[in-house]
């Protein structure tokens, strides 16, 4: 991630998350998954599929901003992350950011007016 992705993220003035979080493929085809988990202190990328580990996400930054790249893979995958808490807990939760937006930007800003959705 570029530094101005992460100290976007950090303060929540991200213009566009679903660009930089969850699952991406790199100009050489290699795919990524980055994560913004505040508290977490271990985050282990599993397939939603099989269950098995596929590899582990570093901490990128200590607010919580993970990233790794998964090893043989070259497709997209659905996947949850195993997440050890600060306090030792371990959850299992699906990436919000796995799916992408659902409304287009359209439907995004009549939200924001206060106007229908059609």
């Amino acid at each position: 991630m570029k530094p101005d992705d992460v100290d976007a993220l950090r303060q929540a003035r991200h213009p566009d998350p679903f660009a930089v979080l969850g699952m991406h493929a790199d100009v050489d085809g290699a795919l990524w998954v980055r994560a913004c988990l505040p508290g977490a202190d271990e985050v282990i990328v599993h397939d939603t599929l099989t269950g098995r580990r596929v590899g582990p996400l570093a901490r990128v930054h200590a607010d919580g901003l993970f990233e790794g790249r998964m090893p043989r893979r070259r497709r997209p995958f659905d996947y949850r992350l195993q997440v050890r808490w600060a306090d030792g807990a371990s959850t299992r939760l699906g990436d919000p950011y796995r799916i992408g937006p659902l409304l287009p930007d359209a439907g995004l800003q009549a939200v924001t007016d206060g106007t229908p959705v059609r």
